[in-house]
């Protein structure tokens, strides 16, 4: 009696080859790709609409401050209690824009979501990067959220742009600029 292993084993795999072959379905376009429109001579990202981010960003509310101000009660070590106070006030002309956010992958594989990439930018096309030390945050009372890159799991808390008094009252957008495409989130401060 002949071995009908790689008889059965050849047969399984024509039958995966030709399913694939009749599925119809053409490959996606690389994110990188660019399409040019024959209409124009601009050019446009490839299904724009139909491709997943590596990365889902939400903000859950933002808001602008003038200063932080907070009086934190500290316990000393004979039993009484002193207030501190904590103040932060943003450069002159400028107020504090402070957002809350989530930030969380959607793939794995390769790929990080990185702080040098958000921004924040107004109507009149001013760009913001996040403040340099935002850890004063946690003074005042707001989980904030890390500074690192993003590799894997969920991240969620509260950053800080320092923005021109005249950007705070424009129209608003949180910007993130990845491989795959720009996210841009209105804000409502």
């Amino acid at each position: 009696m002949r071995n009908s292993k790689p008889y059965v084993l050849a047969m399984a795999l024509c039958f995966v080859f030709t399913l694939a072959g009749c599925s119809g379905n053409k490959p996606a376009n690389p994110p990188n790709d660019t399409v040019v429109s024959p209409d124009r001579n601009d050019t446009i990202q490839a299904d724009d609409d139909l491709q997943e981010s590596l990365f889902r960003i939400e903000v859950l509310s933002s808001g602008l401050a003038g200063s932080l101000s907070t009086t934190q009660s500290v316990v000393q070590y004979d039993g009484q209690t002193q207030l501190i106070p904590h103040e932060h006030k943003p450069g002159e002309g400028n107020v504090f824009l402070i957002v809350e956010m989530v930030v969380e992958k959607q793939k794995t594989g390769a790929g990080s979501f990185r702080w040098a990439n958000v921004s924040v930018t107004d109507a009149d096309g001013k760009v913001y990067s996040r403040h340099p030390n935002d850890t004063f945050l946690e003074l005042h009372n707001y989980s904030r959220m890390k500074s690192t890159d993003l590799n894997f799991g969920r991240n969620e808390g509260f950053v800080c742009f320092e923005i021109t008094r005249e950007s705070s009252e424009q129209s608003l957008w949180l910007v993130y600029t990845a491989e795959d495409g720009n996210s841009r989130i209105a804000l409502h401060p």
